[in-house]
């Protein structure tokens, strides 16, 4: 089963979470298909049996010959059943993997930079989370659980789709006169499909709460300091990565500052940074420095000492 070709962040235990819930995502979407076909009785079939009769709950549903339709029923039926499997995996994935993100996010900000970048998720414990120990505010809580809500949606819209692209599978086998073994593929093709969505959400929420966790966890660590993050482009990063985040040295405050994007500091403009911060909406060109800067980014922050940054500038000189 395919997927978009993904970037690799300079954490190599992010892009582990990552590939963790896709190989999940890519199990559910096995299932979901393989219990569709189930249901209406187009597993992989025989030659000699290719053109009997698609049959549903023991009705014929689709006759390669007379093209009888689905009715809407027993359509809902099938819906109904997709929708309710989808929901709990909504439910699970989006608890389950929003949590664990913010979690290797604070675990990676007390790691050292060095280890921080080669640690390895199966290093990290991942079982029990005391938010507390991290000094998590009640509204930081809240903005955990609104990543969550998001991360639902997105699984809600991947649910829809699917659902609307086997009815039109189905519809289309009918309106063509195809036989079972060629709506068996068609739906089995779909999965390639379905992959793909679940691959863009996973590899962009597991990276921006990672990002949203370190970040937060950095900020809850030093109250009342001026907190400075330097950015980590992954390998390869576009043009907007690079501009925005590579070796970017940024403010990290609480949240917008109305009327104020950036702080003079010592002659020098750093830009703010707030967990949670996102282009999400804006066209490219409009793009400002983020938790994340676009679907399908790797890249990431890292604590940074401005005493460090004026020492090294002195060295270069």
């Amino acid at each position: 089963m395919k997927t978009n070709k993904k970037e690799n962040s300079p954490y190599k235990s992010i892009d582990q979470l990552g590939d963790k819930w896709q190989k999940y995502s890519q199990n559910v979407t096995e299932i979901l298909l393989k219990n569709v076909c189930k249901v209406l009785k187009l597993e992989k079939l025989k030659k000699s049996q290719a053109d009997e009769a698609l049959i549903f709950k023991g009705r014929i549903q689709y006759n390669p010959e007379t093209g009888k339709p689905i009715s809407a029923a027993e359509w809902k039926k099938l819906e109904n059943a997709i929708a309710k499997y989808l929901g709990v995996e909504k439910q699970f994935i989006e608890e389950r993997m929003t949590e664990e993100s913010y979690w290797l996010g604070n675990i990676l900000s007390r790691i050292d930079k060095e280890n921080r970048e080669k640690t390895e998720l199966k290093d990290i414990a991942m079982g029990k989370k005391d938010w507390h120990d991290y000094n998590y505010t009640s509204q930081d809580m809240d903005m955990l659980e609104m990543a969550k809500t998001q991360c639902g949606i997105y699984i809600q819209n991947i649910s829809e789709r699917s659902k609307n692209k086997i009815q039109t599978i189905l519809i289309e086998g009918i309106k063509n006169n195809k036989t079972k073994n060629e709506i068996f593929q068609d739906i089995w093709d779909l999965s390639e499909v379905i992959n793909v969505d679940f691959d863009r959400i996973i590899q962009t929420e597991t990276a921006a709460n990672s990002n949203n966790g370190l970040l937060l966890s950095t900020l809850r660590s030093s109250p009342g300091e001026t907190v400075f993050m330097k950015g980590l482009s992954s390998p390869g990063a576009c043009e907007h990565c690079l501009r925005l985040v590579s070796e970017k040295i940024v403010v990290l405050v609480e949240g917008p500052i109305e009327g104020e994007t950036s702080v003079l500091i010592d002659g020098i403009k750093y830009p703010f940074l707030w967990p949670g911060k996102s282009n999400y909406g804006l066209k490219p060109k409009d793009y400002e420095v983020g938790s994340i800067i676009h679907v399908h980014c790797r890249c990431t922050w890292s604590p940074w000492s401005l005493q460090l940054e004026h020492l090294l500038n002195r060295s270069k000189k």
